[in-house]
């Protein structure tokens, strides 16, 4: 959907000498000129050509119940 993607780094974690699985650590996304140049809306913007642009998405994976 653009031309930014977060770091990611790739890390196996031993706890207490048990291994527990390989992790993703994740930069988190931030609204700033140099990563994610967008601007906010603001509260008084309220016509259409003020509310195109200016959004992040996050969709989490997450396991229903069964």
């Amino acid at each position: 959907m653009g031309d930014y993607a977060p770091r990611t780094k790739m890390c196996e974690v031993v706890l207490n000498n048990e291994y527990i699985g390989v992790y993703v650590f994740m930069d988190r996304i931030k609204i700033y000129p140099g990563r994610v140049n967008i601007d906010p809306v603001l509260p008084q913007d309220t016509l259409e050509n003020e509310l195109t642009g200016g959004y992040i998405v996050n969709r989490d994976q997450k396991q229903l119940p069964k």
